[in-house]
């Protein structure tokens, strides 16, 4: 054995014993953080008040909850928020209302920023009203239109926040001639860094069921810089339940049951689109 080797093997003792040292301090200090998290959380729905309060002062509208308190998941705090009432800004606009919601904290980024940051929303059981009108334009009262501050502020929180989900939500669209069609919805959209990917389901009671799966890099709202790839599954029990949503009215149309696939890539402003139709009992109708 020569000199050098008793050397190293100290020199690798030591840095054992210092990489051992770190590690158990990291484990201590994981179970304080989460410990006290877990205690501070837990007293949250006595601070109610307080917190709805910080929260409108994040956005451009108005939240109150029946009920407030908070939850720990893994090394996550969530406010959970029961009888969620969301009032936009606006004349004659009922307040949106909600079963609940969920709000995941950004722990390392609020601390840094000062100021409450989210990481995950999850609404449950959203009742969305929207409008097609004369020209086929899909509004939704208070959300859409010109520079609608609740809608700026949308997309920025949508570029920004890892994860959306949406259970059981009812969309109920306002067709031009007055009729009422309700819709089931389910969304759910994830983001890591600049890669982002979007799951929903959207249900008519008259029979159309529409599947999303997508997957994009880039920033959706500016089309000239993004690329992605989306795969719709598109079924109607009877086409006729479609037709109506249609804007202006075609002046033939195709009945019968219709079950599609539709598979759309889109790279930075070009589209390329492929599809399967399959039609049962078609037939032309005025």
């Amino acid at each position: 054995m020569t000199d050098s080797e008793p050397i190293a093997q100290s020199i690798f003792h030591k840095l054992s014993t210092v990489l051992w040292g770190l590690a158990i301090l990291a484990v201590v200090l994981l179970a304080v953080y989460v410990s006290v998290g877990r205690m501070l959380i837990g007293n949250l729905q006595d601070y109610q008040g307080e917190v709805l309060e910080v929260l409108n002062s994040r956005v451009p509208f108005r939240i109150e909850a029946d009920t407030l308190r908070g939850e720990w998941h893994s090394f996550t705090p969530e406010i959970v928020l029961g009888g969620l009432r969301l009032t936009l800004p606006g004349k004659d606009i009922e307040p949106l209302e909600l079963a609940g919601g969920r709000i995941g904290l950004d722990v390392l980024d609020t601390l840094t920023t000062r100021s409450l940051q989210f990481t995950s929303l999850q609404l449950d059981q959203l009742e969305l009203l929207g409008e097609l009108n004369e020209e086929g334009r899909l509004l939704f009262p208070g959300l859409s239109g010109g520079n609608n501050p609740v809608g700026v502020w949308l997309q920025e929180f949508m570029l920004n926040i890892e994860y959306v989900t949406l259970n059981e939500n009812v969309l109920r669209l306002t067709l031009p001639g007055g009729e009422q069609r309700s819709y089931g919805l389910d969304l759910h959209l994830a983001r890591s860094g600049s890669a982002r990917q979007v799951q929903a389901e959207l249900t008519s009671t008259r029979g159309v069921h529409v599947s999303v799966t997508g997957r994009g890099i880039g920033n959706p709202f500016t089309p000239d810089s993004f690329s992605g790839q989306l795969y719709l599954d598109v079924d109607s029990a009877d086409l006729e339940a479609v037709r109506d949503t249609f804007v202006p009215a075609p002046p033939l149309w195709l009945a019968g049951q219709l079950d599609s696939n539709w598979w759309l890539a889109w790279d930075r402003g070009e589209l390329a689109v492929d599809l399967e139709l399959r039609v049962a009992d078609a037939r032309i109708t005025p």
